[in-house]
């Protein structure tokens, strides 16, 4: 819906539009958040596919970002009712109850870097109302380097090669958000502006590189056993825009589309069976 430039400046209608926003954002994400861990679930349903109401790492990462965006745009406006520091600390809880959750499994990171085994990987999801870990080290596949580089893992669709025999493998799509998160975080003062020159995180130029020469010299494929894959979308564009290649850009959204694309929307990946009878019922 177009508006005119004058209304948009008017600074009754900017608030009318956020507290609308406010509203729909409040009722299907904030009313969902566990009021003491701060996570959310990744659905209300327990279907015949799974229950689905544990808090998934990157859904919840995923479901907060509208909640900043809009605190970001309340900060903008000289009255906002207290809705900026409110949508503000709802992200703040829920940053927290995730690194609750990870915390209390401490010992895998370390232990992940000398063995890189799947059962010190962190899990990918946990309790929605305690944040402990829901499922075994080996019943769930937790290793998915978007959610926690160079290293195999289930990929963002939780089920490694193609043929979902349980075995990692180095997906294209987990190397982007490596890529993207490298370059998001260096430089970040851990304390602010009230940080100091020991307060502040760097990433290695040489990792960076490393990465992003993997990641463009796999594009478009997603790995080894997958030709395509709709994760990759999440790579070239929102939220990573990790591919600064804008004709491998353009191959990579062209193959997904040809590939993948279908009447409402596109297949995760090509012969994907979940929650179809070429699967059955299993999670």
């Amino acid at each position: 819906m177009a508006h005119s430039s004058a209304s948009t400046r008017d600074p009754d209608y900017v608030k009318r539009r956020l507290d609308h926003y406010y509203r729909a954002i409040n009722a299907i994400v904030l009313a969902r958040q566990n009021p003491c861990t701060g996570l959310l679930p990744a659905s209300v349903a327990v279907t015949t596919h799974g229950d689905y109401r544990d808090a998934w790492v990157r859904d919840n990462v995923y479901s907060i970002l509208c909640v900043f965006g809009l605190a970001l745009a309340y900060r903008r406006l000289d009255d906002d009712d207290g809705r900026a520091y409110e949508l503000e600390h709802a992200c703040v809880k829920l940053m927290r109850g995730l690194l609750a959750s990870m915390m209390r499994q401490s010992s895998k990171v370390e232990q992940f870097k000398q063995t890189q085994a799947l059962e010190h990987s962190l899990h990918a999801k946990y309790n929605t109302a305690t944040g402990e870990t829901v499922v075994g080290d080996f019943e769930w596949g937790h290793l998915q380097l978007d959610a926690t580089s160079l290293t195999p893992d289930y990929g963002i669709w939780e089920r490694g090669n193609k043929i979902n025999h349980g075995q990692p493998e180095l997906n294209s799509s987990s190397i982007g958000m490596v890529v993207a998160a490298l370059q998001a975080i260096n430089g970040v003062n851990l304390f602010g502006p009230r940080g100091g020159p020991s307060t502040v995180i760097y990433a290695l130029p040489d990792e960076i590189t490393r990465n992003t020469t993997v990641l463009h010299s796999a594009l478009p494929r997603e790995s080894n056993s997958k030709e395509i894959d709709a994760a990759l979308l999440s790579v070239i564009s929102y939220p990573a825009f990790a591919v600064s290649d804008k004709a491998l850009v353009d191959r990579t959204r062209a193959e997904i589309i040809k590939k993948l694309g279908g009447k409402y929307g596109c297949k995760r990946f090509l012969r994907d069976g979940h929650q179809t009878t070429v699967e059955g019922n299993e999670p």
